[in-house]
């Protein structure tokens, strides 16, 4: 189903991904309209999958330090076999927060999050050198800083 989406549905979308405990209320008087047919919206957006769930942005630094990783992987060979065995995999590993099918120099970037430098080397050689004959190529860039992590 192709949903059609308009400007206010985009503005509640906006709303909820800025804080999605706010109320109809409140999100209404942001977007101009009353809570009930904010609700109706709402409903619509979840019954067709346009919003799929509601999660908690959590400050990382308060839970403790963690090396972020961006990791480029380029495939051997680009058969449907071997990306389902890779996506698969990077799916399963608890350290991958994020996996993106890409085009460009690389065929995946995967967001990995790991406590330091020791757990990063702990993944990449108890993990992903596991698939060595499905990776030609990898390349990592460290985060320094995370600007900004959530919109639309």
């Amino acid at each position: 189903m192709n949903e059609k989406i308009d400007s206010i549905d985009r503005k509640i979308l906006d709303e909820l991904q800025k804080d999605c405990r706010q109320t109809l209320k409140e999100i209404g008087t942001k977007v101009g309209l009353s809570p009930t047919p904010i609700h109706e919206r709402i409903k619509r957006l979840e019954k067709n999958k346009v919003i799929v769930s509601y999660s908690a942005i959590i400050n990382k630094k308060k839970l403790g330090p963690k090396l972020s990783i961006l990791l480029s992987v380029m495939l051997k060979e680009h058969t449907q076999d071997k990306m389902k065995v890779f996506e698969s995999a990077a799916k399963s590993w608890p350290e991958v927060k994020e996996v993106f099918h890409i085009a460009g120099n690389s065929d995946y970037l995967l967001k990995i999050e790991v406590k330091d430098m020791d757990d990063y080397y702990a993944f990449i050689h108890n993990r992903v050198s596991l698939l060595e004959n499905v990776i030609s190529q990898m390349h990592s860039s460290f985060v320094l800083n995370e600007v900004k992590s959530e919109g639309i």
